[in-house]
């Protein structure tokens, strides 16, 4: 049906209606699709254990992966939407404000994993996104497969099978996984499946804000390798099912934002003013070591335009692997070389999350390599085998960094003690807690209070009167005050007679008199 829409009328007519006959498997072709099933399933298998391992043995508690705290706040919005947000519009839930500054998607599946499991902990999420990240790798695979080689196709799979940073990034609960599955279909699918691989590339974008540009950078760079003779983009006909594919994979996303935010734009807005812009950052001068990091990333940006000037050029074998990669090499240049987010850089970042499309880019330029070594004959197989496992070795080590930074953010038990005391003692009424509280939140989660009785501190009356009868309407009984919240501060402590401290440690729990 599709191929139909975006057919020439001329070939409608000379398209057959008879059904096609039934192709004929050789014994090869079918040697040749169970290689290629083995191989995916070795792959995404080998990915799994990896995953699992460092579960297991990576990290003293699974919950707590890498340095991600975000992990608790994803995790609240999903329990949240599942438990509120699907009866309420439906949409997603959130005590801190932030569900839809991330993305949609991940968000949804996220609840969904938590409903079909019946469990409020975090790891239903955290199973959805190893699924997620092992069937990225063998997408990976067929992509090396499709482009280049069955080498290339090991190369670029076993890479983020193996990668501490795709390991790390799959292991927690971020949103990660869900975009970069959808892009890595997008990219499989891209001259093959035009409609198919741009909705995959929008549904990529509804996952993760900072996807939306890249996306539409790359369905920008198809537009320039495919352009017709003698024009620099490409003719209408072959740019309309991209578009339609996209729109399909998108606007629904978009048009829900502008339902319920009144700007279909808005996670994307606020991405930019929050960390390009630097409305959230601090007003400070930018540290020689953030200006020698700043450096690097310019020089990145740099190496980045010219390796896209050179692949609309040339429009080499996998160009649109390639063209993937290095913009994400220009996105990471900008954010830390241009914008304002360099005030909040830290040396992690380079094995953070936001990192798997530059390493997208290392990964295509070895598998590159290694398809040319394997194509030069016996020795050259032996060089390519040699190459894996030198490359294999120089990826590993990037543990030991990452081990480090892991031990500098651990410590975050304290906030679970407390909400299990804080538990024990608040056991009626409702419970204010701060937005931002998402550690104590889950903990608080875990020790069997429902969600119904969590109100976010953010969304009061101003007023007092208003407040005081906002409180008794929604039976609010206790709060949870947090150094630094000068509101809720001066209330309880102008009010003694009505505001009981109960618990003091990581916050300070205080009984509401009705």
């Amino acid at each position: 049906m599709i191929k139909e829409i975006f057919a020439d009328p001329d070939e409608l007519v000379a398209m057959p209606r008879a059904a096609a006959p039934a192709r004929v498997v050789t014994p090869a072709q079918a040697s040749e699709r169970l290689s290629i099933r083995r191989w995916v399933l070795g792959l995404a298998g080998l990915a799994v254990l990896a995953r699992l391992a460092y579960l297991a043995l990576g990290t003293a508690d699974s919950r707590f992966v890498a340095w991600y705290i975000d992990s608790f706040h994803h995790w609240q919005i999903s329990f949240l939407t599942k438990e509120i947000g699907f009866a309420n519009g439906p949409r997603l839930w959130d005590l801190g404000g932030m569900e839809y500054f991330w993305g949609l998607i991940p968000a949804v599946l996220g609840a969904l994993a938590l409903a079909v499991t019946g469990s409020s902990a975090l790891w239903p999420v955290q199973a959805l996104n190893v699924i997620a990240g092992a069937a990225t790798v063998g997408v990976l695979y067929l992509v090396g497969r499709r482009y280049w080689s069955h080498w290339a196709g090991v190369t670029l799979g076993g890479f983020f099978a193996i990668s501490p940073v795709s390991i790390l990034t799959d292991a927690s609960g971020m949103q990660e996984p869900i975009a970069f599955l959808l892009l890595a279909l997008g990219l499989l699918l891209l001259l093959d499946r035009p409609v198919i691989a741009a909705i995959f590339l929008g549904l990529a974008a509804s996952s993760r804000p900072d996807y939306w540009l890249y996306t539409l950078a790359i369905l920008a760079t198809v537009a320039v390798v495919r352009r017709a003779p003698g024009s620099f983009l490409a003719a209408p006909r072959t740019l309309a099912p991209y578009a339609a594919g996209y729109a399909i994979g998108m606007v629904p996303y978009l048009q829900h934002m502008w339902i319920q935010t009144g700007n279909p734009f808005y996670a994307l807005y606020w991405n930019f003013m929050g960390n390009v812009r630097g409305a959230w950052m601090p007003v400070v001068e930018p540290t020689p070591h953030q200006l020698e990091a700043q450096l690097a990333a310019r020089v990145l940006l740099a190496a980045a335009v010219v390796g896209l000037g050179l692949v609309v050029w040339r429009r080499p074998a996998g160009w649109p692997v390639l063209a993937a990669g290095l913009w994400g090499c220009f996105l990471i240049g900008y954010v830390l070389g241009i914008s304002k987010y360099i005030l909040g850089y830290l040396d992690r970042f380079w094995l953070d999350r936001i990192m798997l499309l530059p390493y997208l880019a290392l990964a295509t330029i070895l598998a590159m390599g290694i398809a040319r070594l394997a194509r030069a004959g016996r020795a050259g197989r032996i060089a390519a085998v040699s190459s894996l496992v030198v490359s294999a070795v120089l990826l590993s080590a990037l543990w030991i960094p990452a081990q480090r930074y892991q031990t500098d953010a651990a410590g975050f038990h304290r906030d679970l003690d407390f909400a299990q005391r804080a538990a024990a003692v608040a056991t009626t009424g409702r419970i204010l807690v701060p937005g931002d509280a998402v550690v104590a939140t889950y903990g608080l989660i875990q020790e069997g209070v429902r969600a119904r009785r969590l109100l976010s501190q953010l969304y009061h009356p101003e007023e007092r009167a208003e407040l005081d009868a906002w409180m008794r309407e929604m039976d609010v009984r206790w709060v949870f005050l947090k150094d630094g919240d000068e509101f809720w501060s001066d209330l309880v402590r102008g009010d003694r007679d009505r505001f009981t401290l109960r618990l003091s440690w990581v916050y300070d729990l205080y009984e509401v008199r009705p």
